[in-house]
């Protein structure tokens, strides 16, 4: 029997492994930071950890944080890229006042029918952006990346079944994993005001909001990203010649991520969890957004390495949101595993490492 435990909406949806429990002596320092509002884009965070530069920062040496999940059901993962996301809001205002269809449908132009319109415009029907600038700047991939795709305890057909659905884009593994991870996306979440609830109504809506998402990948910069996507969506409600009104507002939510997995903090954590799982891991990448890892690489100009805990079945964001009572102990002693690693390893204060550190440090300011 396998048990799971399920996520409070006051814990969070990703409980975190509770090494005070353990029965021996940590042989390092460890200092908590606990985001209540990651998923809120944790707005506040990074004003905090500045201030905490002063004192809670002074002398950490790495950073880990788990909160996302494996690519399957079995292997265990390490993940060094994610993904960053920008949403976005759009308004379509048209009359003063709800209208009834029956009395003035075909005689003003429907806000709805305009969003739908904007909306589509998006995205091509092979899911490509087609927004001009969409995908400059994207960072290619190495040969030796994709040559660790195709080596990674992953299925196509197997995730199609896992979330239920026909309707991959691709059934190549490569492909799937390099739009899920190295590629922007740009995905819809709903609108308002539109009367969507049950029945049949005949109103013309007033004004609606659509709400959409853009993930962008490493070397994309979010602010110009989010102009060039305002400026797209004005100049297609311009072609359309509609005499409703368009708004659009955006916001950061998250800036994409990617670590030097060849470093002392990685290698901490690959061995920790080859010693409790009895298995290599899995080196992946996430196309989910945690803001946190460029916030705390950034402030603390230490390496960031994330140990995610959950198997890709655990539902995240969902009502049913869980994690299983194997991954739960295992996860604790990972930890602990990967703390005691840590001490046994040399800290790299080297010339060398400190040029390491100088270029990334280059590399976050190109576009942070």
């Amino acid at each position: 029997m396998i048990g799971f435990i399920r996520y409070s909406p006051l814990i969070g949806h990703h409980p975190q492994p509770i090494l005070c429990q353990c029965a021996i002596e940590l042989p390092v320092n460890v200092r908590f930071l606990i985001d209540g509002s990651e998923e809120t884009g944790s707005e506040l965070i990074p004003e905090l950890l500045r201030e905490l530069r002063k004192d809670f920062l002074v002398g950490v040496d790495f950073v880990a944080i788990s909160d996302n999940y494996w690519l399957n059901m079995d292997t265990p993962c390490l993940t060094y890229g994610l993904r960053g996301v920008i949403y976005f809001y759009v308004y379509v205002d048209g009359s003063s006042r709800v209208l009834h269809s029956g009395t003035h449908g075909g005689a003003v132009q429907n806000p709805l029918v305009d969003l739908e319109a904007l909306m589509c415009s998006l995205v091509s029907t092979n899911g490509t952006i087609l927004v001009p600038g969409a995908y400059s700047c994207v960072r290619r991939p190495t040969e030796a990346e994709l040559r660790n795709f195709e080596t990674l305890d992953f299925d196509p057909a197997t995730y199609a079944k896992q979330i239920g659905t026909d309707a991959l884009y691709s059934n190549d593994k490569v492909e799937l994993l390099r739009r899920r991870w190295l590629l922007p996306a740009v995905e819809f979440h709903g609108i308002e005001k539109s009367f969507d609830r049950i029945g049949a109504p005949t109103l013309i809506p007033k004004s609606v909001m659509g709400k959409f998402s853009l993930r962008i990948v490493p070397d994309q910069n979010p602010y110009l990203m989010s102009e060039r996507f305002k400026c797209y969506l004005h100049q297609m409600h311009y072609r359309r010649c509609s005499g409703n009104r368009l708004r659009v507002k955006s916001f950061i939510d998250g800036r994409a991520f990617l670590a030097d997995h060849t470093c002392v903090n990685y290698r901490a954590a690959y061995k920790a969890l080859e010693e409790v799982w009895k298995k290599k891991p899995d080196l992946t990448r996430d196309g989910a957004t945690i803001a946190m890892a460029c916030t705390l690489e950034e402030t603390t100009n230490r390496d960031v390495v994330l140990i995610p805990m959950g198997e890709c079945q655990d539902f995240q964001h969902e009502a049913r949101e869980r994690m299983s009572v194997r991954n739960y102990i295992n996860g604790i002693k990972v930890f602990v595993s990967y703390l005691c690693n840590l001490s046994a390893a040399i800290i790299e204060d080297s010339e060398d490492e400190d040029m390491r550190q100088e270029d990334r440090d280059r590399w976050r300011k190109r576009f942070w």
